[in-house]
């Protein structure tokens, strides 16, 4: 492994004993930057631009949601991803802090796994996103016509596409192997089925990298050239190398179904667009079968592992935009763990339908484009 500088995360907490217990569990893999106040860690935000802040929700002067509200608003920090540490259990101060564009929830008193687990899975989310962007800013000063530009990128992007899969399909296994353990501890069993998710969907993002990169360099032909179906004007047409209009109208018959909340998504993936439509496609294809597993799940009282499951969805349903159903699923989530099987049963049917029926939209608005993956 290359020997790179840690990623920095900043501690946002009034009470010494909650920071020095984070900065033990942390410190060692990270540079963990500090403060106790809210003002305090909107001006180190802003100076140090950390890598992921832990918020604490309960503060004097200024509370957790006053701060992320700042730092949302700030083109400097509004893209630095915030977990919200917090002792409130209520599920309205979860979807309000998921509302305003937290990514996740660490709950006192800390678990030193679930705390490492949750911090490693943002930062790798982190540092695959950014290390896309870099190479495609990288990439540009290399181009001195658009078709050299566009098959030189499609061939260092399908090396990198293998180059990022190898070590994450490594983690996929090894954690894949882990849940079939049933003798683990749930709060472990818990971590890696949250390694598992974010390597699911790290693995959709770097497998849609060809598919990307193809559109642009205009190599598709006959019937496995991108189109858009009827509803989308077709901009991605046989002469067209890239298209970014065809992506913004793409993104504009998304945010018509009302569920999901582009603007929001997009953040997620630093305004990366091809990236964001390209894991759309992938969400709505890959969750569906896991939601009916959670039925079996729900059927079988298997409320660990459906508390592991429903915990996922929501993490990927926020991740995308979709607070409301993330908001739901939040609530589905707290039921489980306080082993309420009987709210499980009475709210999740109606939850996978509001699902199902948001992937069946999404299904109809990418039908029209062909990956060149899916026609292999």
């Amino acid at each position: 492994m290359d020997n790179i500088e840690k990623n920095s995360i900043l501690i946002v907490d009034d009470e010494k004993s909650n920071l020095e217990v984070l900065i033990s569990i942390l410190n060692q893999e990270y540079t963990v930057l500090m403060t106790k106040s809210g003002s305090s860690a909107i001006e180190m935000a802003s100076k140090y631009s950390p890598d992921l802040i832990l918020l604490d929700i309960i503060m004097p002067e200024m509370n957790g949601f006053d701060v992320i509200k700042i730092l949302k608003a700030s083109d400097k920090t509004q893209n630095i991803p915030v977990i919200f540490i917090t002792g409130l259990v209520s599920v309205e101060d979860e979807e309000k802090g998921l509302s305003m564009g937290a990514v996740d929830y660490i709950h006192k008193p800390f678990s030193p796994k679930i705390v490492k687990s949750r911090v490693w899975n943002q930062i790798q989310i982190i540092n695959q996103i950014r290390k896309l962007a870099k190479l495609q800013q990288n990439f540009e000063p290399m181009a001195k016509t658009d078709e050299s530009r566009n098959l030189n990128k499609s061939d260092f992007l399908e090396k990198m596409n293998h180059e990022i899969r190898t070590p994450v399909n490594t983690i996929l296994d090894t954690a894949g192997i882990q849940l079939q353990d049933k003798t683990l501890p749930s709060d472990i069993k818990e971590a890696f089925s949250r390694i598992y998710d974010s390597g699911n969907l790290l693995l959709g993002i770097i497998n849609n990298i060809p598919d990307v990169s193809m559109i642009d360099a205009g190599k598709q032909s006959g019937e496995s050239k991108a189109s858009l179906s009827s509803a989308v004007p077709r901009t991605l047409d046989t002469n067209a190398p890239a298209s970014k209009e065809a992506y913004e109208k793409l993104l504009d018959e998304i945010a018509k179904i009302g569920e999901i909340n582009t603007e929001i998504g997009l953040k997620r993936f630093s305004d990366m667009k091809e990236m964001y439509c390209s894991t759309l496609n992938m969400f709505h294809k890959k969750l569906v079968a896991e939601c009916d597993d959670m039925t079996v799940l729900l059927e079988t009282k298997d409320l660990k592992s459906f508390n592991i499951d429903i915990h996922g969805l929501k993490s990927s349903l926020s991740m995308i935009g979709a607070l409301r159903l993330s908001e739901e699923a939040l609530e589905i989530e707290i039921a489980s763990k306080n082993q309420d099987i009987d709210f499980c049963k009475q709210h999740f049917p109606e939850f996978k339908e509001k699902f199902l029926s948001l992937c069946k939209q999404l299904s109809v608005i990418f039908s029209g484009i062909v990956f060149l993956s899916e026609e292999e």
